[in-house]
Order: C-alpha cells, then sequence, then structure tokens
C-alpha cells in the first residue's frame, strides 16, 4: 500500500470512531464493525475477505509509526508552524526541536528519539530532555529530563559523553551542543548585565 493509499484508510477509518474508541456505544457491536468495514472496503476498492482489512489496519499502525508519513500529514498544517514573509523555510515552535526550523531532521514530534536541550532551573546550566523509546505511545512518560550544570566546558564533554553512551541519535549531537552553547552563552551575558546593573545602582546610592 502506498502513502496516499494509507493516508485515505486513515482518514476513513479515523472518521469511524467506533472501530478504535472502546468508550464508543457501538465499539462492541460486531453488526456495526463489520458493517463499517465492508463499506472501508468498497471505498477503498476492495473485495477482500475481512482478514485482509486487520492486515489494512496493521499497516495503518505501522505507517503511524513511520516518521516519514507522519512529516507527510503535518509539514504544511500545524500549530507550532511559523511562516513569515520573504523567508523560503519557516520556522516551528514546537518541543524539543533543536533548531526551530521546519524539517523532518529537526522535527520534535513525529520521531521516537529526538532531542530537546533547554535552560535549567534558576538559569544554572541545562537540561537535556530524550525520549522513551518503549513508552512512545505515553507522551506523558515517555520523556526523560537531565540536568547538566558542571560548568559550561563539562556540561558540553558530558552532554556529547550522554548522547554517545546511550546510542542516541549521532545526526543531532552537533545541533544539541550548538543549542546547549546558546543557552550557556545566554546565561552568561545576563548575568552580566545583572552583575553591571547593580554596579550601577550601587554607584548612584
Amino acid at each position: 500500500m502506498d502513502n496516499e493509499k494509507c493516508l485515505v484508510l486513515i482518514r476513513l477509518y479515523g472518521a469511524k470512531d467506533f472501530l478504535w474508541n472502546s468508550k464508543s456505544p457501538l465499539y462492541h457491536n460486531k453488526t456495526v464493525r463489520e458493517d463499517a468495514w465492508n463499506e472501508i472496503s468498497s471505498l477503498m476498492n476492495s473485495n477482500c475477505a475481512q482478514t485482509l482489512y486487520y492486515l489494512q489496519i496493521w499497516t495503518i499502525y505501522s505507517f503511524i509509526m513511520s516518521a516519514d508519513l507522519s512529516w507527510m500529514i503535518i509539514r504544511n498544517s500545524n500549530a507550532f508552524l511559523s511562516k513569515k514573509t520573504n523567508i523560503k523555510k519557516p520556522f516551528s515552535k514546537e518541543p524539543m526541536n533543536l533548531t526551530n526550523l521546519a524539517s523532518k531532521r529537526y522535527n520534535g514530534l513525529v520521531h521516537d528519539n529526538s532531542i530537546g536541550v533547554e535552560s535549567a532551573p534558576n538559569n544554572q546550566g541545562f537540561t537535556v530532555i530524550t525520549k522513551k523509546r518503549k513508552l512512545a505511545n505515553k507522551p506523558g512518560k515517555s520523556l526523560v529530563k537531565v540536568n547538566f550544570t558542571s560548568g559550561p566546558r563539562r556540561s558540553l564533554f558530558k552532554l556529547r559523553k550522554y548522547l554517545l553512551g546511550n546510542s542516541y541519535r549521532k545526526d543531532l549531537i552537533q545541533a544539541s551542543l550548538r543549542r546547549a552553547s546558546a543557552i550557556l552563552e545566554s546565561q552568561k551575558r545576563a548575568a552580566l548585565t545583572l552583575k553591571k546593573l547593580g554596579k550601577s545602582k550601587k554607584s548612584d546610592a
């Protein structure tokens, strides 16, 4: 099944919530469910038996887990896109996007092994966020946060060692280091600004 047919099948399947929503009153109604499968089969121009329908749904699950198909669905329309005039490539504000660019490689939604780097609490160091692949279907429990507060040079060294040691995505290591460096630099500038403001207040007094 190609991606286009799979998208059609996903829409047809998603429109009939009693096929997948266990809280639906019709979820346990076999007659209604069989009629729905027959309708989907006719719309898909398929004359196969019900076994094939279940195989098609299995195909849906495998495609849903595919980052390629997920990216095809959301790349041009999602709530995190930030399109601006005179800029060819739009920005994206979703969590765990290391560059804030709208691209499949850096997207934090479609991959089950994305990496996020954000400022640590109290602006002391940075926090690295990764995902547990086994809990990809439970977003609330899948995130793992690790704080790095050992100073700029040592923290960056530990970050690289942490990502390599856990066999995480090597294509995101440099982007993670750059984002962590930018966060540390911004914290350093903020601290210097506060220090200067403190000195100016003392001199005025």
